[in-house]
């Protein structure tokens, strides 16, 4: 055997062996394929790992915030970021580092509470609908007179009727997200109700329950997933908004909306009083929306490879 075949032979086996390796490496399963492709969207797995260390900041703020949440001093007000507080003291002389950090547990908790609730009873009433003929008529069209007001406005009308708080901010996000969830699923329902499977489970005298939530709904939560997750934003940007405008949670809570509302009076001397929970606001709400797309693009079939 010649030196030129030898180094041929090496090749084929190097490339044989590359090939081995990758076919090994490649997910076999469903949801190995789908979290193959969800990594590739870089800036999806980026938001997915800040999201995680946002809510872990949450956990622990009481053990990594410097200050209490509304410890004030007298000699300290109206600070810039400095070695002392890095991201400066608001009017009260209160640390915003600390209450940022105290602040992302109100809105991560109603970002996701919100979205659980709401999801919840979308999900059933779109569920409901698309099974039952007789139902949708009437369902959908309350969902649609609902839905055809803007969800912003609606949310505010809810909020100023029922009062401000946590439970009636809450309340009014969740009732102005609901026809969302049920238009996703109901949708979704009845493209799936008459497939095979679900026939199937019927002809051997499945209960319409068992058939909706054993066989249905799980082949339809894709969809529903990614939507949540941008729900989860636009939660947690309607909480804001409802307490910017003094309808949601009051202070002395550290609720990043509020904290804007306190700082826009301030803005021109201290602007790190807005920017600051305003950045908040960004990053979380910009973390989930990619997130969001990296769920919807991983779970689209038409993107397998």
């Amino acid at each position: 055997m010649t030196a030129s075949s030898k180094t041929m032979d090496q090749k084929m086996a190097a490339a044989e062996a590359k090939r081995k390796k990758r076919m090994k490496k490649k997910p076999t399963t469903m949801a190995g394929e789908t979290w193959h492709r969800f990594k590739k969207n870089k800036l999806a797995y980026i938001g997915m790992w800040y999201l995680i260390a946002m809510v872990v900041i949450a956990i622990l703020a009481p053990v990594i915030a410097p200050y209490g949440m509304d410890d004030q001093n007298a000699d300290a007000i109206l600070l810039t970021p400095n070695a002392d507080h890095w991201f400066g003291t608001d009017n009260f002389g209160r640390d915003i580092l600390s209450r940022i950090l105290y602040g992302s547990r109100i809105s991560l908790m109603v970002g996701f509470a919100t979205v659980v609730f709401s999801m919840t009873i979308g999900v059933v009433l779109g569920a409901l609908a698309a099974y039952y003929q007789k139902l949708d008529n009437v369902m959908m069209r309350i969902v649609d007179i609902i839905g055809g007001i803007p969800q912003m406005l609606l949310a505010m009308a809810i909020a100023a009727s029922l009062g401000s708080g946590l439970r009636n901010m809450m309340i009014a996000v969740i009732i102005s997200t609901i026809p969302q969830y049920a238009r996703i699923t109901r949708s979704s329902v009845l493209t799936i109700k008459e497939s095979e499977y679900v026939e199937a489970a019927k002809s051997i005298g499945a209960s319409d329950g068992h058939i909706i939530f054993q066989h249905i709904l799980p082949n339809v939560m894709s969809p529903i997933i990614v939507q949540s997750t941008l729900g989860v934003a636009n939660a947690i940007m309607a909480s804001a908004t409802l307490s910017f405008m003094g309808l949601g949670i009051q202070p002395p809570s550290p609720e990043w909306g509020a904290m804007l509302a306190a700082g826009r009076v301030y803005l021109r001397d201290y602007p790190h009083m807005c920017i600051i929970p305003g950045v908040a606001l960004l990053l979380i709400s910009y973390a989930l929306n990619v997130l969001g797309d990296g769920f919807r693009d991983a779970f689209d079939p038409r993107l397998k490879n």
